[in-house]
């Protein structure tokens, strides 16, 4: 409608931390938006869930404007990794939801008057009593082989690149150890996983990290 459209504007014009090009992009994002709520109004979605605040919820920002579904978001770590409009974004948002108390705070902090009303905490993790062992747990010994595993996605606020340091550190001890990284790479081209590829042949481990 007329009037959604009239509202993508006035937000893409709020959007006060873009650049000129960003600016465009939201452009494109807005018709995304348009075809998103003609898909959920055709559905009947009242509800969309944005697991994380990057790109994507651009698109359920501006398909709520265009009257389409409400929705609501997540925050997984630092919210300068993912991207610009955070205040637009959040703050038209239903409700949110953030993995630890630390992140909450953060977002309230910087969102200011556009953090939703309500953002939930929900901590990641594993429960032990539903997903018990199968077998008894056996801490490392010095001596043998050190396997180190990671399952994160690769950005520079998980740390991976601390690891490969920690595994070029063991090395020079004499330690046998190796290290393999499980993950989606959240930069654009795969930039982030060269760059962990570079700091461990850099340090001598390439061979150690997989």
């Amino acid at each position: 409608s007329k009037a959604g459209f009239k509202r993508c504007l006035e937000s893409i014009a709020a959007s006060d931390d873009v650049t000129v090009i960003e600016r465009g992009e939201l452009a494109l994002y807005a018709l995304l938006g348009a075809a998103l709520a003609r898909h959920a109004s055709e559905r009947g979605w009242s509800h969309l869930h944005v697991g994380f605040c990057a790109k994507a919820a651009n698109i359920a920002l501006f398909s709520f404007l265009m009257d389409g579904p409400t929705y609501s978001l997540t925050l997984h770590s630092a919210i300068e990794d993912f991207g610009p409009n955070q205040k637009q974004k959040w703050g038209h948002a239903l409700c949110g939801t953030a993995v630890s108390e630390a992140l909450s705070k953060e977002l309230r902090r910087v969102l200011g008057s556009c953090c939703p009303s309500s953002v939930e905490v929900i901590p990641m993790g594993i429960d032990l009593h539903e997903m018990p062992l199968d077998h008894v747990y056996r801490p490392w010994k010095r001596g043998e082989p050190l396997d180190i595993f990671s399952a994160a996605r690769l950005t520079p606020a998980k740390g991976q690149q601390h690891l490969i340091e920690a595994v070029a550190a063991l090395k020079e001890r004499g330690l046998t150890c190796r290290l393999r990284l499980a993950g989606e790479d959240m930069s654009s081209g795969g930039r982030h996983q060269n760059d962990l590829i570079r700091l461990a042949e850099s340090l001598g481990v390439g061979e150690s990290v997989e």
